[in-house]
């Protein structure tokens, strides 16, 4: 017997017959209500890696991202690199450790090894930082800024795979959002706590402020007074205000951004690698061979222009050394770049469960990688030749640490495949990234690009005289190598730049030893 159909009876009857009272509570409606389909519930690895916390930043937490904020709005000086960078940074480190202190909870979650990852991570960023102190050059230090901070990110949030780096390296990001409401929840707290210390913060930042504003005023007013706080107050003008604006507008969300991650969380070491579906021998094996045989084809035809150099160039007929450097070379770049991919997928779709797929990929992806090496070469070599035909520039320079980046890579990943265990490829790939920029920086860049070039006016007669003024204060030592004349038209820009005045924030150790290098002159331009 079919029951009756009650799904449109209103309100439910109970067994009594009477029917059931409707719930007016406001919580018991909530229940009640059917969860909307348009808000799915967020992956698994995500709420393991990233969940959702609505808890309040400690009080050492709330003063120390108040603290840092006021440190970079006073020391800061964005137009050249100095010790401020460093100060800031070291700051900002001070403040993710308190944070980390205050938050117990996370302390046994991470191993030993992880632990040291994250401290080399977290040494790096600070190494590249302390560029500004020793290099004069401005956009250097803008790519070792974006490194450290990259850098710091992972050292907090962690990340051991291809994506829990990458993801790691950009969660600062998304944390200084989060970490606003962090934040203001925790002064919150603080503000209703009313304790003693708060009374005495309270009282401490309004006197600086106040200290602030008429020490700035004084000093605008009355000279005498100005010179004699000159090295503690900085002067008051239009560009101060905004360089204080613009230092409050990024520091304050770095600073909630590494303050938030020092909380614990994220923790990406724990994002759980992709896993893709083997496939058969013959679907992964005929093209890599196919693959392998092209650039064996390749590496043999091209074997005699790839590494002729100077004497192939003048072999052939109506062949610059640029047209030789230029030929091919960006697409050698990205053949090299596509490899690495195709390795890497590869990799994760080629069984291992047997031994003759074992054997064949260990054939297959290492002559891959040796091919590969010697295109990695040949590039390098082609960019040599145009640097000693042309002389160097800070775009090909750059453009050589990378190759000469991916070569490492290659070598990792061979190293790897002896084993067939490469999990530790990426973090050690990353990290040989960060170590190729600072041994760059501390390298001097611009010191070896003015050497190599003065090197060539020796033997050639012919400098870029427009290009060597544009470098920073890191060439100088070199460029004085030059004859006075030249050195005079040189060093002009330099010169004129090492004139401005400037105080403890700005000080650097190469724009020091060039102002001690040019006391005697710089020679005049075409005298």
């Amino acid at each position: 017997m079919a029951l009756p159909d009650t799904s449109d009876e209103s309100p439910i009857a109970k067994p009594g017959g009477r029917p059931a009272r409707e719930s007016s509570s406001p919580a018991d409606k909530a229940a009640a209500e059917p969860k909307r389909p348009d808000t799915p519930a967020r992956p698994r690895w995500i709420a393991r890696v990233w969940p959702r916390q609505d808890a309040a930043a400690p009080r050492s937490a709330v003063i120390g991202v108040a603290g840092v904020t006021l440190a970079g709005a006073a020391v800061l000086v964005w137009s050249e690199p100095g010790v401020c960078w460093l100060i800031v940074a070291l700051c900002v480190a001070a403040l993710a450790v308190i944070t980390r202190r205050a938050n117990r909870s996370d302390r046994d979650t991470v191993g030993r090894l992880e632990r040291l990852e994250r401290i080399g991570w977290a040494a790096g960023a600070l190494a590249l930082v302390a560029i500004g102190t020793i290099r004069a050059d401005s956009g250097l230090l803008t790519w070792c800024v974006f490194a450290a901070l990259a850098c710091g990110s992972v050292a907090l949030a962690g990340g051991r795979s291809v994506a829990g780096i990458g993801m790691g390296a950009i969660a600062f990001v998304v944390a200084s959002g989060r970490g606003i409401a962090w934040w203001r929840r925790g002064a919150r707290q603080v503000r209703r706590s009313g304790s003693n210390r708060v009374r005495i913060g309270r009282t401490v930042a309004v006197s600086v402020l106040l200290v602030l504003v008429f020490g700035l005023l004084f000093a605008s007013a009355d000279r005498t007074f100005a010179h004699v706080v000159g090295y503690a107050i900085p002067s008051f003008s239009g560009a101060s205000v905004g360089r204080v604006i613009l230092a409050l507008i990024i520091v304050m969300p770095v600073a909630l951004g590494f303050g938030y991650l020092a909380g614990g969380e994220p923790a990406f070491d724990a994002l759980p690698e992709g896993r893709s579906k083997t496939v058969r021998r013959i679907e992964w094996a005929s093209p890599l061979a196919i693959l392998d045989v092209l650039f064996a084809i390749f590496v043999a035809v091209q074997l005699d222009f790839l590494f002729g150099g100077r004497e192939r160039v003048l072999r052939t007929s109506g062949l610059t050394y640029a047209q030789y450097a230029r030929s091919g070379f960006w697409q050698l770049l990205i053949v090299v770049a596509l490899t690495v991919i195709v390795i890497g997928v590869a990799v994760r779709v080629a069984p291992r469960t047997h031994r003759a797929d074992r054997v064949l990929c260990r054939v297959l992806l290492g002559g891959l990688c040796l091919l590969t090496l010697v295109i990695v070469a040949s590039a390098l070599n082609r960019l040599r030749v145009y640097d000693d035909a042309y002389g160097f520039t800070r775009e090909r320079l750059a453009v050589g640490v990378i190759e000469a980046w991916l070569g490492i890579v290659f070598v990792l990943i061979i190293c790897a495949g002896v084993a067939l265990r490469g999990r530790w490829v990426p973090r050690t790939a990353a990290a040989m990234a960060v170590i190729a920029l600072l041994t760059t920086a501390l390298a001097n860049p611009d010191g070896f690009i003015a050497s190599r070039d003065v090197d060539r006016y020796q033997r050639t007669g012919r400098i870029d005289v427009s290009y060597l003024s544009g470098l920073s204060a890191d060439a100088v030592p070199a460029l004085q190598r030059l004859p006075p004349s030249l050195r005079g038209c040189v060093l002009s820009s330099i010169t004129d730049e090492l004139s401005r005045p400037e105080d403890w924030r700005s000080w650097n150790l190469d724009r020091q030893r060039a102002r001690r290098a040019l006391r005697g002159g710089a020679g005049s331009c075409g005298g």
